[in-house]
């Protein structure tokens, strides 16, 4: 079986892109949720907000400002299954 040259579309149903976006996504919510509950207890039960919890809500926002990203590289066939 030999590979399929650079820019051979498969067709319509032989993408991966929906369940790229979906796990990006899932993915995300987790962690969003597990940083609101970090969150949660350094700043009412610990009482100490420090440093490291700023860099991760930067951290955690930061791909959220590029949200158009998983959809862009879907649309540019980041999920295309060559040769399928």
């Amino acid at each position: 079986m030999t590979m399929p040259s650079p820019g051979f579309r498969t067709g319509e149903g032989d993408t991966q892109a929906p369940q790229l976006i979906a796990s990006a996504t899932l993915l995300w919510v987790l962690a969003a949720s597990l940083v609101a509950l970090r969150c949660y207890v350094r700043t009412k039960i610990v009482k100490a907000f420090g440093w490291e919890d700023w860099t991760l809500l930067a951290a955690l926002v930061s791909p959220g400002l590029r949200v158009g990203v998983p959809d862009g590289q879907a649309d540019d066939d980041a999920g295309l299954l060559a040769g399928a």
